[in-house]
């Protein structure tokens, strides 16, 4: 059982269902910066290859985000749009492990933030993703 950091830069797309007779939609293009911290569990399949399982729990930060209705955009800095956000993420994934410090993975991960509430409006909804990453990891402890 392994401690994990982490620090990842997201980018949502959000698109919404049609809002009136013109087809017109309501999105959302939301960037965040975020920190995790998780436990990840490793089951060995050979030799430098491993089966992953992980949980965690993350902080974000809104970089930037807008709301686009039409042809219309508006720039969520200036609403009541929630910029400090927590979410949590379960995953699965492999490990090939080049080094004893380092190694290549593959995963999936489902992610959802807690609720996000408005402001003004008794209204609350989340964000949930559906990741699929690759990247190298580096073994801090050895």
């Amino acid at each position: 059982l392994d401690l994990v950091l982490g620090a990842a830069y997201d980018k949502y797309q959000v698109i919404g269902k049609s809002i009136d007779m013109s087809s017109s939609h309501l999105s959302y293009d939301l960037n965040y910066v975020s920190i995790s911290l998780g436990l990840e569990y490793s089951f060995p399949v050979q030799d430098k290859l491993s089966l992953l399982l992980n949980g965690n729990m993350a902080y974000n930060y809104l970089l930037s985000g807008f709301q686009n209705m039409g042809s219309s955009s508006y720039d969520l800095a200036d609403s009541d749009f929630e910029d400090n956000t927590y979410s949590y993420s379960i995953g699965t994934g492999i490990l090939y492990q080049m080094t004893d410090a380092t190694g290549i993975y593959l995963k999936y991960d489902w992610r959802n933030t807690m609720d996000m509430k408005e402001k003004e409006a008794n209204e609350s909804y989340k964000l949930t993703s559906y990741v699929y990453s690759v990247g190298v990891r580096f073994n801090l402890a050895n």
